[in-house]
């Protein structure tokens, strides 16, 4: 090893060594920069405890009251509910049965719709009162003209009618409805009506007619009800039941 190797080796470990010195010393108390007593002394110094001093905290003066304790709010207290105990409704008293007010029910047979019809209107509104009405069915079909302005003026018609070969006819004179109607012949069915009708149109006869007509005692009405609202009603409709005739309805 040369001298210039020898001083630079030197000075490196001469480097180190204080490096190493200015590192350690504060662990072993030693202030290298002129301080004493190292980092104990420098926390000394900073506290100063022959200066610290404890205060007493103020005093409260006498008679004073002590400063509320702040509490929670109270809470509202919520609104009960009122409970209602639910309304016992007095029980009904029990219905009193009659045991002479059973249902009566009455049939009346042998009557024309129009009769039937009749009693049904003069039923309407009578209260409890069921009416019933079945039947009616036509007992024949009649071929007319209908009625003319009077008496006359059938007669002219009627004699036009024969004049072109048709010699089975009279002309209605009962009162009514029907009065002053050319008839031209009742057929026991709609089919022979039919062909009356067609064997008139192919002699120059037109507005001929075909109506219905019911047969005798072919309507018939039943009455049911309380026994005295139907004896009742049969007594004031005893003119439009005048005669059916009258017997108990046949049971279910």
């Amino acid at each position: 090893m040369n001298a210039v190797t020898r001083f630079f080796f030197f000075l490196l470990l001469a480097v180190n060594l204080v490096i190493g010195g200015m590192v350690l010393a504060p662990a072993f108390g030693l202030d290298l920069f002129g301080a004493k007593g190292g980092e104990s002394e420098r926390l000394r110094n900073q506290l100063h405890p022959d200066k610290i001093r404890v205060e007493n905290p103020p005093a409260v003066a006498q008679g004073a009251a002590p400063a509320p304790v702040p509490t929670e709010p109270a809470l509202a207290q919520a609104p009960q509910a009122s409970v209602s105990e639910p309304a016992v409704e007095p029980a009904s008293a029990p219905a009193v049965v009659n045991a002479n007010s059973a249902a009566l029910c009455l049939q009346y047979t042998g009557m024309t719709s129009t009769q039937a019809q009749g009693v049904l209107q003069a039923a309407r509104g009578v209260t409890a009162l069921r009416v019933r009405t079945s039947g009616g069915a036509p007992g024949a079909w009649w071929v007319h003209l209908p009625p003319q302005g009077d008496a006359a003026a059938a007669e002219r018609r009627a004699a036009e009618l024969r004049a072109a070969g048709v010699q089975e006819l009279f002309v209605v004179q009962d009162v009514g409805p029907t009065q002053n109607a050319i008839s031209l012949g009742l057929f026991r069915t709609e089919e022979a009506a039919k062909r009356q009708v067609d064997a008139l149109g192919k002699r120059g006869v037109q507005g001929v007619r075909v109506t219905a007509r019911e047969g005798p005692g072919a309507a018939q009405v039943e009455l049911s009800g309380p026994p005295d609202v139907v004896e009742r009603f049969v007594r004031d409709a005893a003119a439009r039941l005048k005669g059916a005739a009258r017997s108990d309805c046949a049971s279910a």
